[in-house]
């Protein structure tokens, strides 16, 4: 999804884009996960690889839960929406997250891009997810029509296998915890044939915040 007003408002975009490389960044907003998943899920990618031959399989520090892509955006909003995302998460709890369960996009028969699930989907990550959602409509973003599907991308396969037997092995495992303190406003950039992420910022959540109260 892009930012409509990059686009929309700029008439003189690709004369500023040509005079500064980095005026338009690739941004999204996610969760960080523990190093105990981390671990888990290298584990997970290296008994997958004899099952899934030919799949690209996701860099272990570049797995993450995305809240929102945001696609390209103008390095004269950066600062602005870095504020509203601050304001948006101070007011929001620490969340924990069970990661478990392997499932595939679109269909296990025919599975294009394989991921890690949650045990449950807590509340308060579907109240974060609107707040991000919210905040960044505010910010001139177009609005996501999609459920919400937290997950963690582990690898993308490019040819069919139809492997529906391999997922209910995993169905019921657990991948490990996190409890989640902080939202990430990332940028991707492309690298030697793939992707590296680098965080832009980071903004802190309230240990002590109920959303109840």
């Amino acid at each position: 999804m892009k930012e409509a007003s990059v686009y929309s408002t700029d008439p003189f975009l690709k004369v500023r884009v040509l005079l500064d490389p980095e005026y338009v960044m690739r941004l999204f907003i996610a969760i960080d996960i523990s190093s105990e998943v981390r671990i888990k899920l290298q584990q997970l990618q290296q008994e997958l690889k004899e099952v899934f031959s030919g799949a690209r399989w996701v860099r272990i520090d570049n797995i993450h839960l995305t809240l929102r892509f945001l696609g390209d955006t103008s390095k004269g909003k950066l600062s602005e929406l870095e504020n509203t995302l601050r304001s948006a998460c101070v007011s929001h709890g620490e969340i924990q997250l069970e990661h478990r369960g392997l499932g595939s996009f679109p269909s296990a028969e025919y599975p294009r891009v394989l991921w890690v699930g949650l045990r449950e989907i807590p509340e308060g990550l579907l109240e974060l997810q609107t707040k991000m959602e919210k905040a960044v409509q505010g910010e001139g973003f177009e609005a996501v029509t999609r459920p919400f599907h937290p997950h963690l991308t582990v690898a993308r396969i490019g040819r069919r296998h139809n492997k529906r037997l391999v997922f209910s092995k995993y169905v019921d495992r657990s991948f490990g915890e996190t409890i989640t303190k902080e939202v990430v406003l990332y940028r991707s950039r492309p690298y030697m044939g793939g992707v590296r992420y680098k965080a832009l910022e980071r903004f802190a959540l309230r240990p002590d915040f109920d959303s109840r109260s």
